[in-house]
């Protein structure tokens, strides 16, 4: 694959497969067919391009205009209120499949919510002052034994989503993969609360939260982190593979 315009390569461990990127559709529809002949193994072709050259970020709480992972996100706790906010942080962009098409949005933590019926909770980045970025969709957050503690939000607002994460002042370090942690793997955290830090993965499978004693698939533990309030649905990445969990 050497000669194809890639814009990142990664591994799917939990789909056993590898996720192609290219920077537009057409590059899709034209080299789609010979990677056919050239992998034999189980893949799948994402678009990821960048067009952006300069991001509007001065830190973590600021007002973004530039989506990226890691900032400050707020959210309409309730459906049934509209003086219930939760303060988490954004993650990465995504599409999800619904009848008859697709949602493009972004992915944060379930528990940044407190709802069952997806009914459009609001969120906004930076604080509720600020603009509207999305609606809720999707949720999942099980007591015991779920598949994750998760959220989708369709986007909303003229905001670019970035695949990257807030890298301090008006950088960002951009993500061309997305591939599944490993343990003993080194990675990134950024939350608009801890900011930035880095440490090692020591397990990454069920997890029994202490503080409210959910048990969840899928979790990491990273040997010498402490998250804070406020740090949840922030991005975790490799910064040498430039993979995205």
């Amino acid at each position: 694959t050497s000669g194809l315009p890639l814009t990142g390569l990664g591994t799917d461990h939990m789909n056993a497969a590898l996720e192609v990127n290219f920077g537009t559709e057409e590059e899709v529809d034209k080299y789609t067919p010979i990677l056919e002949e050239l992998i034999d193994v189980p893949f799948y072709v994402k678009v990821k391009g960048y067009d952006v050259l300069d991001v509007s970020c001065p830190s973590l709480i600021s007002d973004c205009s530039d989506l990226m992972g890691g900032i400050l996100i707020t959210t309409q706790y309730s459906s049934a209120s509209t003086t219930q906010f939760g303060t988490c942080s954004y993650s990465i962009p995504a599409v999800r499949n619904v009848f008859l098409g697709t949602e493009t949005g972004f992915v944060t933590a379930g528990h940044c919510f407190h709802d069952t019926n997806h009914s459009g909770n609001d969120v906004w980045q930076p604080t509720n002052s600020y603009s509207k970025i999305g609606d809720l969709t999707a949720w999942k957050y099980d007591i015991s034994n779920g598949e994750c503690d998760c959220a989708f939000v369709k986007k909303v607002g003229s905001e670019t989503a970035l695949f990257g994460a807030y890298d301090g002042a008006n950088l960002i370090e951009y993500l061309t993969n997305e591939s599944d942690p490993l343990i003993n793997d080194y990675v990134i955290m950024v939350g608009k609360s801890s900011g930035i830090k880095l440490g090692k993965v020591i397990r990454n499978d069920y997890l029994s939260v202490s503080d409210d004693g959910h048990s969840v698939k899928n979790t990491l533990k990273i040997d010498l982190w402490a998250t804070s309030s406020g740090d949840s649905g922030g991005i975790v990445y490799d910064w040498l593979t430039e993979s995205q969990y």
